[in-house]
């Protein structure tokens, strides 16, 4: 960040494995969840919680705008797709989805977004990942129409 300027911001981000496949296991969470962490703070952002289910990731940071979120967001997913395809975990080469999720928190706010995150088995037990990204872009207001929401299929 540039000398004498300051900001809070709190962004979510959300992303999703490509056909919405459950890949990401608790082993692979093991690693990638910090992996994910260091590479925010390489990128010059603050980790504030990453946790996610099989299909899915959520990363919330305490945001430095001196990259845009397209350009973080573009970054963790290439890094992370490239650490994961360096494992050899699955057979065929890991992939997220083209989009993502962001949204923005206040200061007052961040109790609850990090209670959310850190929860995810507990929220996913009664509601699918689509359902609980429909309810976010609504939460925020957030119009989406006929947009494709990520390529979801529901098993």
């Amino acid at each position: 960040m540039k000398a004498n300027s300051f900001s809070q911001i709190y962004l979510h981000f959300v992303i999703v494995v490509q056909n919405k496949e459950c890949l990401i296991g608790e082993k692979e969470q093991g690693e990638i969840f910090p992996f994910v962490s260091n590479l925010v703070i390489d990128l010059g952002h603050k980790p504030i919680a990453v946790n996610g289910m099989p299909e899915h990731l959520h990363i919330l940071i305490g945001f430095n705008p001196d990259k845009s979120p397209s350009e973080t967001i573009r970054e963790i997913k290439s890094a992370t797709r490239q650490y994961i395809n360096s494992k050899k975990w699955f057979t065929a080469p890991f992939q997220w989805e083209s989009g993502f999720g962001a949204f923005s928190y206040s200061k007052s706010q961040l109790g609850k977004a990090m209670a959310y995150i850190r929860n995810q088995e507990e929220f996913h037990k009664n509601q699918t990942m689509r359902d609980e990204y429909i309810e976010t872009l609504r939460n925020h207001e957030i119009h989406f129409g006929n947009k494709v929401l990520f390529d979801f299929v529901d098993i």
